[in-house]
């Protein structure tokens, strides 16, 4: 890590240029808002793998139906292209890994969410606070009996109970 930021290294097996740019701009945008971690290389490497594969297959179908007309004893039939069969395949594994990562603005802020209401880590072993040099600190503070309640209608009714009802 350089500078309080994660480093992705770009894996070997995207070999491609615009699966090693698709891949860097991915962690890059997750990288520095803690959305990624390193834990998370092969699944940013299969999704930039994945879009290469389905923008190759866009490329070779502009300009062409996504069907095509087949001949067979029974008389002609439509059938679907192949490539754009691909397309679709592609298309449910990307939209998968996009929610996971939180690569699309609902996952993301889901993502958000979900990392800002994880609770302080608990310490099991230890009453004391750490110091980030590794001393021992004072001890935690004593909780109190009647902690105050989170949200504010909680807290207004802990106020009027404990007032006895009556404003200050």
């Amino acid at each position: 890590m350089s500078g309080g930021t994660l480093s992705f290294p770009v894996p070997d097996y995207l070999t491609q240029p615009r699966e090693r740019d698709l891949y860097r701009r991915v962690t890059e945008e997750l990288g520095p808002r803690r959305l990624a971690r390193l834990t998370d290389i092969n699944e940013i490497a299969r999704y930039a793998s994945y879009l290469t594969r389905w923008v190759d297959d866009k490329l070779a179908l502009d300009g062409k139906q996504t069907w095509w007309v087949s001949e067979s004893k029974h008389g002609k039939l439509l059938r679907r292209h192949p490539i754009f069969k691909d397309m679709l395949d592609l298309e449910r594994v990307l939209q998968s890994l996009e929610d996971r990562l939180g690569l699309n603005p609902l996952a993301r802020q889901n993502l958000i969410r979900g990392l800002a209401a994880m609770p302080r880590p608990l310490d099991l072993f230890d009453d004391t606070l750490e110091e980030p040099d590794g001393r021992s600190g004072e001890a935690l503070p004593e909780q109190p009996e009647d902690p105050l309640p989170q949200s504010p209608v909680g807290f207004l009714a802990h106020v009027a109970s404990s007032s006895g009802g009556k404003p200050n």
